[in-house]
């Protein structure tokens, strides 16, 4: 899968991932805090950083804010 100019994101952005239904509780938030950190070449989507689990995760359902970068 070729990576189009218009899938071009900011690295190091803030990016909310979004959490299925049959992985959240009922009082769990719909998405997930991230940083994004580029693509994934063998595998669909986005490759993110975990905010609160501290890992690397994939997804390709997020929302990005580019105005937004967090600097540890």
């Amino acid at each position: 899968a070729k990576t189009s100019p218009t899938d071009i994101r900011v690295f190091g952005c803030l990016a909310y991932m979004h959490v299925a239904k049959e992985q959240r509780g009922k009082l769990h938030t719909k998405n997930r805090p991230c940083i994004f950190l580029g693509f994934d070449n063998n595998k669909f989507g986005y490759r993110l950083w975990d905010l609160a689990n501290k890992k690397v995760i994939r997804s390709r359902d997020i929302a990005f804010m580019e105005e937004k970068t967090i600097v540890y």
